[in-house]
């Protein structure tokens, strides 16, 4: 090694000194002797260089490597000639469209690892989108001459060009479909910086981050850091300017040797918080919802600094809030976000104030439960790109199924990410999303069909029909009995429904206002109900299932989204003022708008009624008279000919019957088709009996799934229910490497694991294959829910002897209390 560090003149000089006499050399011994001879460092380039192959070294003369500053465009001119892909190294891009002048849309994002301009390249046509940076981003530019002469001198490198070719148009093709559906960005993926920024100092920052990094660690691996941590590692003059480019380059490294980097900003627009907006991929502000609706200085600061990355609303609460409020006021106030999450936490969340003391907390404790149905798993999957989520179709009352596959999916452990319905399946989610509690889902529901299935109900609702059989009166009671005045956006897990707004002839998604009304418009069916009028633009909605039927105040989008035109009348939007009918109409299983808002995996429950396909081949013409013979004379064969009104339904139904086969036909989606056939759309007096056969058959192909792996494939080889070391994954890697804890905990409570490993309680230094041993036993013990309750208890006392209790509780569940086990029982 010192030979080739110093050249041979070099050596007569310093062979002598202890640095260069040590017997083995690690990583700080190599640092060292560069921090004492900089001149080694040329060295070391000139030996590394000799080392590459010819290839490696054409190539590095042929490429560019560039920064874009935030901010810049890449390539903004459309239509120019294309005449180089770029490969993110770090940073972001984004892609926009402009369709006519001063119309831009946004496209897609870029994170790292990512190709842009592949295609054009690949096919010499002309840029379709501008691309700009939306932070300081780091790019390597491989001209087309280099991209032929790899083809040339390596052919074997076209198969991974083409396959990554295929994914880069398949990925423009669904994005040009989803195009109609989707929001403006609704939805960004890999994602590798997430900076966190508190409204005020009164938001427990430092304990809503380190439950964060928790969540996102049982995913994939994660590091959280703070101007705390970086001083505590870095030193105290880390921040000064005069170090600003050892600390990004120091961070570079940091965001290479990890999945997702966290950057926990300080209060204040410090140099540190500076430094993290800029490096973000992806913002959260961070409220406590129970506090005045307020925007936060540093947000004022944000439209200076031209930060243009994703940004995402957290309101925070105490586990103990029945459901939030006044979230529109958040939203109204913080126009800028893309989307909002509800985050529940303990007490003990919001009383802790030292940072220092928390970030302490996470190095030092062991983490491991199940968070599977926690809102901060839930915000952890949506960052990762890793949600689930379900669809619920229109139905009618064989709607009852949906409360059985929810059940059956609480009972196998599937957690729901969002949550998305259309006429019946609007009523259903939005029920369940309220407080996402089965048994109560259960008894509301069951309430619910009992009511709509009263005859005198019915009756005193008739009126003459002008737009529908009913006033729809009965069914607005019901909705307003069921979710008051709540909020879409004050719900607990993220819902949407679609409707079908006949007054501008397009499908309508609708993520806010009034739940009960948009639930009423979704099921609002032709000739049952009349339109609803939509409040902000005076369109009438309908049942969406006339444009997808697998998919404000609460009760209002429900009612809108129940309106089936015929029998109650649309509904209007008091937004617009538009009419909305049942959502059926253009979408009854709106899975395809589900992906666009970032969903890994959806689910999709589909209770609409099977397309009858058998009917009497009459010829090239039919006589009215003739079909009218056979259908009363009790002699002649029958006949089955579509009536006038079957033949308008079915090209009401147009749009929804192909849109469903596509859905059937996706990757990404999970068609679920409860045996729900022989039911009625009316059939509300038979809820039970459908919510079994729901339940049953969820039950049977959840199991069916577990068996054959597709279970797993769903929660993508992850577990979400064990969360431990920041640096798991990574130790894997090494097996020499060891790891410092906190050992109270398992001396305390274990004393007879390991003999070797009897001592005085304070930290010392084990083994990776200790800590392995540990958690398989936790494993098998089944007690990880204890070992959580006693670490809380520490973390909160600080002192074993108030944590008897649960050190008793934890002995007990691991039955240690026995000094006369066996070895391998100890």
């Amino acid at each position: 090694l010192v030979s080739r560090l110093f050249l041979p003149f070099e050596l007569a000089a310093f062979a002598s000194l202890p640095l260069l006499n040590e017997k083995a050399y690690t990583s700080a011994s190599f640092k060292r002797i560069i921090s004492e001879y900089p001149r080694v460092v040329v060295n070391v380039a000139s030996a590394a260089v000799e080392s590459y192959s010819d290839f490696v070294k054409e190539f590095d003369m042929a490429v560019d490597w560039e920064i874009c500053e935030s901010g810049k465009a890449l390539y903004k001119l459309q239509n120019e000639q294309a005449d180089a892909l770029y490969v993110v190294l770090s940073g972001r891009l984004r892609s926009v469209l402009t369709r006519e002048p001063g119309t831009r849309e946004v496209l897609n994002e870029h994170g790292r690892g990512d190709v842009v301009g592949l295609v054009e390249i690949w096919t010499l046509r002309r840029r379709s989108t501008s691309v700009i940076a939306i932070r300081d981003t780091e790019l390597c530019k491989i001209y087309a001459t280099l991209m032929n002469f790899i083809k040339s001198k390596h052919p074997q490198v076209l198969s991974n060009i083409i396959r990554l070719l295929g994914r880069c148009i398949i990925e423009q093709q669904q994005q040009t479909i989803s195009a109609v559906h989707r929001e403006p960005l609704a939805h960004v993926s890999n994602l590798n910086t997430i900076a966190v920024i508190a409204v005020s100092d009164e938001v427990p920052l430092t304990g809503f981050t380190v439950e964060l990094w928790n969540a996102l660690n049982s995913i994939t691996p994660t590091e959280l850091f703070s101007s705390y941590t970086l001083q505590d590692m870095l030193g105290p003059t880390a921040l000064d300017k005069v170090n600003e480019y050892q600390i990004i380059t120091w961070l570079n490294q940091q965001e290479d040797s990890n999945s997702i980097v966290l950057y926990q900003c300080d209060v204040e627009l410090t140099t540190f918080t500076s430094l993290c907006i800029r490096r973000a991929d992806c913002i959260l502000i961070v409220a406590n919802g129970e506090q005045e609706p307020m925007v936060g200085e540093i947000e004022k600061e944000l439209e200076n600094l031209t930060v243009r990355a994703q940004k995402e609303l957290i309101l925070l609460w105490h586990d103990s809030t029945d459901r939030p409020r006044r979230t529109a006021e958040w939203l109204d106030l913080h126009g800028w976000v893309s989307s909002h999450y509800h985050v529940r936490f303990r007490d003990r969340v919001f009383r802790q104030r030292n940072p220092k003391r928390m970030l302490r907390y996470k190095e030092r404790i062991i983490r491991r439960y199940d968070n599977r149905y926690t809102d901060i798993a839930r915000l952890a999957r949506a960052l990762t790109s890793t949600s689930i989520g379900i669809v619920l179709g229109g139905g009618g009352a064989r709607g009852a199924a949906h409360v059985g596959i929810i059940k059956a999916l609480k009972d196998h452990g599937i957690p729901v990410d969002i949550v998305a319905g259309v006429s019946i399946g609007a009523f259903v989610g939005g029920m369940y999303c309220l407080d996402s509690d089965v048994p109560k889902l259960i008894m509301c529901a069951k309430q619910a069909f009992k009511e709509a299935a009263s005859f005198w109900a019915r009756l005193f609702d008739l009126t003459y029909p002008v737009s529908a059989l009913f006033t729809g009166k009965a069914l607005n009671r019901l909705l307003k009995s069921v979710f008051n005045d709540v909020e879409i956006e004050d719900l607990w897990i993220p819902y949407f429904n679609v409707t079908t707004d006949i007054t501008s002839s397009e499908m309508r998604v609708h993520r806010s206002g009034k739940l009960w009304r948009f639930t009423r418009a979704s099921m609002s069916y032709i000739g049952i109900l009349p339109p609803l009028c939509d409040p902000i633009d005076g369109h009438y909605l309908v049942d969406g299932c006339y444009m997808n039927n697998l998919p404000g105040t609460l009760w209002r989008y429900c009612r809108a989204s129940m309106s089936l035109a015929g029998f109650v009348p649309p509904i209007f939007d008091l937004t617009d003022e538009h009419l909305l009918l049942d959502g059926g109409y253009v979408n009854n299983l709106p899975a395809d708008v589900m992906r666009s808002l970032g969903v890994r995996t959806v689910i999709a429950v589909d209770v609409g009624a099977l397309t009858e396909t058998e009917f009497t081949n009459y010829g090239d013409s039919l006589s009215g008279w003739w079909a009218l013979w056979k259908k009363y004379n009790p002699w002649a064969s029958p006949v089955r000919v579509m009536s006038m009104a079957e033949i308008q339904s079915r090209l009401a139904y147009v749009s929804c019957v192909r849109q469903l086969e596509e859905v059937k036909k996706a990757p990404y989606c999970h068609y679920v088709r409860p045996p729900i056939d022989k039911y009625q759309t009316f059939d509300f007096n038979l809820f039970d009996e459908i919510f079994n056969v729901g339940y049953w058959h969820g039950k049977t192909l959840f199991e069916e799934w577990k068996s054959s792996g597709k279970l797993q494939e769903v929660f993508d080889g992850r577990s979400a229910n064990i969360s431990t070391f920041a640096q798991r994954e990574k130790f894997k890697q090494s097996l020499k490497k060891k790891v410092t804890i906190e050992f109270r905990l398992i001396w305390f409570t274990v004393p007879y694991w390991n003999n070797n490993l009897i001592m005085s309680g304070q930290r010392v230094v084990i083994s990776r294959d200790d800590v392995d041993l540990f958690d398989k036993l936790l494993e098998k013990s089944g007690c990880a829910k204890q070992h959580y309750v006693l670490q809380e208890c520490y973390a909160e006392h600080k002192d074993w002897r108030k944590c008897k209790k649960e050190i008793d509780e934890f002995r007990k569940c691991m039955k240690v209390e026995d000094r006369t086990q066996s070895a391998d029982d100890r």
